[in-house]
This record gives structure tokens, sequence and C-alpha cells, in this order.
């Protein structure tokens, strides 16, 4: 982008493995303005990201914004000038916060979201349809709410398809719906589908690790000693 000014219109920052286009994302942006996704739930209520926060920054930080919904940094988008100004901010937040190891680039982004350094935005509603984070805080009755249409194509708003499907591998009863038209194959699912229970087992592993202070210490002290024999 900074080596080709102006060749590009709209640009949109997303994750690769777990995100399906089902229309063309470009049409959602109609302002001059940064386009963040909105899920289901608090920062509270999402211990990664809020641990996230915590390792970048002061406790006061965390009481300020852990009551905001959270964003999703996996899919931002916007015209190409909006983005260059928040990959701007990103970068140059990463070398103030405490620890930016541990404070991943969504930690950050919540906090200049909520913080009101990244206006003009919009704040695309998880219910509203458009971008769909069907991860972790999607309730059962949520899951088992929605809705496709006859192609497998999972529909937001009304009868709309979404045009943005993201994490939907968490939940093997939507990617088994989404493979009418993405991902198919001629295996049966627990093979087709092995790295579904991977990515559990991920989840899972990392949880742990975040929760745990013990593990935390543990894993630091190993690596200072890898690098220390590396070194020598």
């Amino acid at each position: 982008m900074l080596k080709n000014p102006g060749r590009f219109a709209n640009v949109l920052l997303t994750d690769i493995r777990d995100v399906a286009f089902q229309r063309d994302p470009f049409e959602i942006i109609t302002a001059d303005a940064l386009y963040v996704a909105l899920e289901n739930s608090t920062i509270d209520g999402c211990g990664f990201t809020k641990s996230w926060i915590a390792a970048g920054y002061e406790p006061s930080v965390v009481e300020e914004v852990k009551a905001m919904t959270l964003s999703c940094s996996g899919t931002t988008l916007g015209p190409a000038p909006r983005v260059l100004q928040y990959l701007k901010k990103m970068v140059a937040e990463i070398p103030k916060v405490r620890d930016a190891h541990n404070c991943y680039c969504q930690g950050i982004h919540n906090v200049l979201l909520h913080t009101g350094q990244l206006e003009p935005t919009v704040r695309l509603d998880n219910e509203g349809g458009l971008i769909m984070t069907v991860g972790g805080h999607l309730s059962h009755e949520q899951l088992h709410s929605l809705r496709y249409d006859k192609q497998g194509y999972l529909l937001g708003k009304g009868s709309e398809r979404a045009y943005i499907v993201h994490q939907f591998d968490r939940h093997l009863s939507i990617m088994l719906q989404l493979d009418k038209f993405i991902f198919k194959s001629a295996l049966p699912p627990m093979l087709s589908k092995r790295h579904f229970g991977l990515g559990v087992l991920r989840f899972v592993v990392e949880d742990f690790y975040r929760k745990s202070p013990v593990a935390v210490r543990f894993w630091r002290m190993l690596k200072q000693a890898t690098g220390s024999k590396a070194a020598a």
C-alpha cells in the first residue's frame, strides 16, 4: 500500500484458514470509515482477549474497556486510506505496550477501538449478519438457530447471505453445512474434518497456558534456557 498509493480502492485485513467468503465483502463499504466486526461477547467474557490486553496494558485500561463489546480484528476493512491509517496506529502502539509478545494484535485493536483512537468507524454488529463471527462465543441456542439456504450458504439478517463467515471451523455442524459449496471432500467427515479435533485441542491447551501462572513461568524459563544454549 505504501509502495502503490492510489492503486487500491478498498482493503480487507483478514485471517485465512477460518474465513469463508459468500459474497463480495467490499460491497459492505459505503462510508469513508474503518469497518470493524463485533462479536456476541464483551471483552470481559473473552478470556483470550482480556488476557492479551492485560499483558500489554495497565489494569486501569482493562477496567476501562472490559465491558465493551469484543471486536474481532481478524476481519477489518475499509477504504485504503482508512486501513493504512489503522495499520500505522497499530504499528505505532506495539512499542508502547508492556509485553508485545503476549499482547496479540486483537488486544491492541480493542484498546484503540474502545478508547476512540480509530474513529471514524462503522461497527458491524454480529447479529446484523454482514460479517458473522461464529466462534466460541455462540451459545447452544444461537448455534442451532443459524439458518442456511438450499445451497448451504449461511444466512445473516433476513434472507441475505452473510458476506463473510469467520471462525466457522470451531463448530463441526457449521463446517458440514458450508461444505455444500466449499472444501468438498469425498472422505467421511471423521477423516476430512480431522483438523477440527486438532483445533479444539489447541484451544484447550492455549486456554490452560494462559490461565496457569505456573505454565507461563515454565514456558518462559524454557525459552530463556533454549536461547542461552543457542547463543553459546
